[in-house]
């Protein structure tokens, strides 16, 4: 009777999971040898015994390895891979619960394969999960499942894109990398069929960078990880599609093309998976392309006298954040620039202090000890759905390079330099950056300019995208820091900027250097949006230089949506000499159709509150505060931090403050612009010079 009982309610729960079963793809010979080992798998296989990861002191004795494991914990969270997979039911990876219901129980934030297989290979001694098949074979049937949910919606049509499938096919690249091994000859066999016919349909799409090329980095991991595990030609195709994709989005000023453009903030995602494939490589084409945004990344960051580093954003494509404060940008990836790049060095200090090894090793006891994996994860899969977006490893710790750690502290003793940011270093220098006619950096004795002479992105979201049209983006001095700075969030936000003020975004608040104004209708225009530049750098050594911009204003709704300078021409010519900043404003608008309104706009840094920043305007041989009204000056004064620059005017101008914007679109930076009047226009042309130098 009680073999009655308890058989009937068998038979009957294992038809309704028949009956209701969604099954995993079988399109392929190779979905089908998998799902039929699957089928041979029960908990007891993806049973784990849950353990804490154990200090071992004598491991450390050694200063790379200290240095090495310090770097899964220089920040107060740990930079460890995820371990939840390991901590989960083991009852969740049979093949009876992945397909129970109508769905394919594998998508959440339940499991990420690739971070619980890195467990398995972690070679540290106290990890209790190292080479543990239950673990691995947790790993490969999460991601053979992924794999061929994916390749099904491909065979469908379905996000057949190259940025899509390099974020996903790190996670079946990698775990067949590190744990194929728990799995049978031929199980391994069929897997590895599955990975070829991805990795070979990635390499027919095309990188274009839709949903912004920072993405399409991704697939540069991706493509070594499965080409070491495949072998044979594999190697040579993986980097192939390396050189295909750094040569497909990425400018000849060294920026991936984020909408065509860039976007500094996004460059953080796009640098962290570059330095990742840089130091799997060991290419010179990969190691250059490094190179080129490291070396954006460094003149775009300037010091201010608060220790905090910051820079110019007008150009994002979408974004407010800067070149220091990229995106996706964890400490360790900054160690792993700095390995491969000494153009990286000074990242370290302005991110992390470099404590003595004794405190290197009491930070990673500390923080093995907060692991916490021996405590269970209970969190039920939902159904698949792709999942492109991939954080990384820690390739600091697994990458390291053996005595990184003992020349950064020689470094350290000698105040080399190097650990210095650009800008405070006892040099001078005028560069055209990486040759690409957009970006020209000067640091002169007293003084540092960075102008912006680039295109901008056409329309990336809602808003108005980047802003520049041959732009001063930043002017610097080593005592007062950043006066003078363009930054706008342009796309992502709320109330991001348009083209009227009906959020309070109009482009009189756009801080970035540009002529902006409005017609009789009252529609708005502005230079920043400047669709067709041309611009010329000329270089004398490190003692001048001058770069020309002109073009033409009108002609695209995206740039002047109301058609006020259909006819309108623009140029502005900067020189830099070794004590001053010249440059000219000139635009024509034909036919003497001038506006009813026209500024030039500065964009002035008027915070933190440790700057004390006061704007004044010299007005009868005294100085006064700037207001929101207007008054006539030939000079302007801005004060930061007890030094002050000062501003010549040529004519006079009416000059007044623009309304206060909020902080957050500007991305929590203070930033107010000072507003040159100049009008009136005669015979439809107006041109203003200016003088920027230290003192008053």
């Amino acid at each position: 009777m009680k073999i009655r009982q308890n058989f009937f309610p068998l038979i009957w729960l294992l038809a309704a999971a028949t009956l209701s079963a969604a099954p995993l793809p079988q399109r392929h010979p190779w979905q089908k040898t998998l799902r039929s080992h699957f089928a041979t798998l029960r908990e007891g296989d993806f049973a784990v015994e849950l353990k804490p990861v154990a200090w071992q002191g004598d491991f450390f004795s050694d200063a790379d390895a200290t240095a090495r494991y310090w770097m899964l914990f220089i920040t107060r969270q740990a930079d460890l891979p995820s371990h939840q997979g390991i901590r989960l039911p083991p009852s969740l990876f049979t093949l009876q619960a992945i397909e129970a219901g109508d769905s394919v129980n594998i998508g959440g934030g339940f499991m990420n394969s690739f971070h619980t297989a890195w467990w398995t290979q972690w070679p540290y001694p106290g990890n209790p999960y190292r080479d543990s098949r239950a673990v691995k074979l947790r790993s490969l049937v999460i991601a053979a499942c992924d794999m061929m949910m994916q390749d099904e919606e491909h065979e469908q049509g379905q996000n057949r894109r190259s940025d899509y499938l390099g974020g996903s096919m790190l996670r079946y690249a990698y775990v067949f990398h590190t744990c194929r091994d728990a799995l049978p000859a031929a199980v391994q066999e069929a897997y590895a069929d599955g990975l070829k016919e991805l990795f070979t349909r990635l390499e027919n799409l095309t990188p274009r960078g839709d949903g912004g090329s920072d993405m399409e980095f991704f697939q540069l991991s991706s493509m070594w990880y499965a080409a070491d595990a495949l072998g044979g030609d594999f190697k040579r195709r993986a980097l192939q599609r390396a050189h295909r994709v750094i040569d497909t989005i990425t400018s000849p000023s060294g920026y991936e093309l984020h909408g065509g453009a860039f976007d500094v903030s996004y460059q953080g995602i796009a640098l962290r998976f570059l330095t990742w494939a840089a130091m799997l490589y060991n290419d010179p084409k990969i190691d250059q392309a490094l190179h080129r945004m490291l070396q954006l990344k460094a003149h775009l960051s300037l010091p201010e006298p608060n220790g905090t580093l910051i820079g110019p954003t007008h150009f994002n494509t979408g974004t407010a954040a800067d070149a220091p404060n990229d995106q996706w940008a964890w400490v360790s990836r900054d160690f792993a620039m700095a390995m491969l790049d000494e153009t990286a060095l000074y990242t370290i200090p302005a991110r992390a202090s470099m404590p003595t090894l004794p405190h290197m090793r009491e930070a990673i006891k500390q923080g093995l000890a907060a692991l916490g994996s021996e405590k269970p994860f209970n969190e039920a899969p939902t159904p698949w759905k792709e999942a492109h977006w991939n954080h990384t490893l820690n390739f600091a710790h697994d990458l390291y390079a053996p005595n990184f750690v003992q020349r950064l502290l020689l470094l350290k003793d000698e105040k080399s330099p190097l650990l210095k940011p650009l800008y405070l270093r006892d040099e001078s220098f005028i560069r055209n950056l990486n040759d690409g006619n957009e970006f020209l950096a000067a640091k002169l004795a007293d003084f540092a300019v960075v102008i912006h002479a680039g295109r901008v992105a056409t329309k990336w979201a809602n808003g108005v995208s980047g802003k520049s049209g041959g732009a001063l983006s930043a002017y610097w001095t080593p005592a007062g820091g950043t006066y003078l700075l363009g930054r706008c969030r342009a796309t992502q936000s709320n109330a991001p900027d348009e083209w009227d003020d009906a959020n309070g975004r109009g482009p009189y608040t756009w801080a970035s250097h540009a002529i902006a104004g409005r017609n009789a209708k009252g529609d708005y225009f502005s230079t920043a949006r400047i669709s067709d530049i041309a611009a010329t750098f000329a270089i004398n050594g490190n003692q001048t230089s001058s770069v020309k911009v002109h073009g033409k204003l009108g002609g695209h709704k995206l740039a002047d949506p109301q058609g006020v300078l259909q006819n309108a021409t623009y140029a502005r010519e900067f020189k830099i000499n070794s004590d001053k900043l010249q440059f000219n404003s000139l635009i024509e608008f034909g036919d003497d159709k001038a506006p009813g309104e026209l500024w030039e706009l500065l964009p002035c840094q008027i915070g933190p509150d440790a700057a004390v920043t006061k704007i004044e305007l010299s007005m009868f041989g005294m100085w006064s505060p700037i207001d929101e009204e207007p008054h006539k000056t030939g000079m302007i004064a801005i004060t930061r931090y007890g030094q002050t620059i000062t501003i010549e005017l040529s004519p006079a101008r009416n000059v007044q403050l623009a309304p206060v914007t909020n902080s957050r679109e500007t991305g929590g930076v203070d930033v107010r612009n000072i507003m040159i009047d100049l009008t009136p226009v005669k015979h439809g042309t107006t041109e203003t010079f200016y003088t920027i130098r230290t003192g008053r």
